[in-house]
C-alpha cells in the first residue's frame, strides 16, 4: 500500500503472492520467502524483503512525496496494539482464554475509535486529510480484524466505534487502500495455520 502511495503509477507493477502456495519465481527472487518484497527492476532487480526496509528504501527514492515515515506520536500509541491483540487471539490455543483475548482486543480497537474522535486528531486519516506511512502501516492491519476476527471469533467493529467505523469508511473510498486490499478469503487462509 505504501508504495502505491509513494511510487508514480507508471513505475510499479503489484503482483500479489499466495503466501501458501509460493510461486518458484517467487522464491528465486526471494529465497527466505518474506511478503513483502520488493524487486527493483531499474536497479539491477535489488530485492527488498523487510517492510520496514522497503518504506525507507521508498521514501529515500521518492523523496517529493512527504508520507511522513517515522511518525511518532498518539495515532501511533493509539494503533500499535490491535494487531498484536487480534494475533494473540486468534493463536491463542487456552480456550479459557478467549473472552479475555476478545476483550483485549476490542479494548485496542477502542483506543483507536478514542484517539479519532479526539481533539488531537484532525482529518480523515491517522494523521491528516491525506493518507501517510502509519496509515498504509493500520489500515492492512485493521482490514485483518474486520475479516479474520469475524471469520475466526465473531468480532466486529461495535457500533459504539463510530470514529472507526468511519475511518474504514474512508480508507475504503480510497483507490490505494481498496486496490491494494488482501481477498478476504488470503486473509482468512493465512489465519487458518494458526486457529484451531
Amino acid at each position: 500500500m505504501f508504495c502505491k502511495l509513494k511510487v508514480p503509477a507508471d513505475k510499479i507493477e503489484i503482483i500479489t503472492v499466495d503466501i501458501v502456495n509460493k510461486s518458484d519465481e517467487f522464491v528465486r527472487l526471494n529465497p527466505g520467502g518474506a511478503v513483502s518484497v520488493l524487486v527493483d527492476r531499474e536497479k539491477e532487480n535489488k530485492v527488498i524483503a523487510d517492510s520496514a526496509d522497503i518504506t525507507k528504501y521508498l521514501d529515500i527514492e521518492f523523496s517529493e512525496c512527504d508520507c511522513k515515515v517515522g511518525y511518532t506520536g498518539p495515532a501511533l500509541d493509539a494503533c500499535s496494539g490491535v494487531f498484536p491483540k487480534l494475533a494473540a487471539l486468534l493463536k491463542n490455543k487456552d480456550k479459557a482464554k478467549n473472552d479475555s483475548s476478545k476483550t483485549k482486543l476490542i479494548s485496542e480497537l477502542s483506543k483507536v475509535n478514542d484517539y479519532l474522535k479526539s481533539d488531537s486528531h484532525k482529518g480523515k486519516f491517522l494523521i491528516g486529510d491525506e493518507m501517510n506511512e502509519i496509515d498504509c502501516m493500520f489500515l492492512p492491519r485493521l482490514r485483518h480484524v474486520i475479516v479474520a476476527a469475524d471469520h475466526y471469533a465473531g468480532i466486529k467493529i461495535p457500533h459504539e466505534m463510530p470514529a472507526l467505523k468511519q475511518h474504514v469508511d474512508d480508507a475504503n473510498k480510497t483507490e490505494i487502500f481498496s486496490a491494494t486490499c488482501c481477498p478476504d478469503d488470503e486473509i482468512i487462509k493465512g489465519w487458518s495455520r494458526h486457529v484451531i
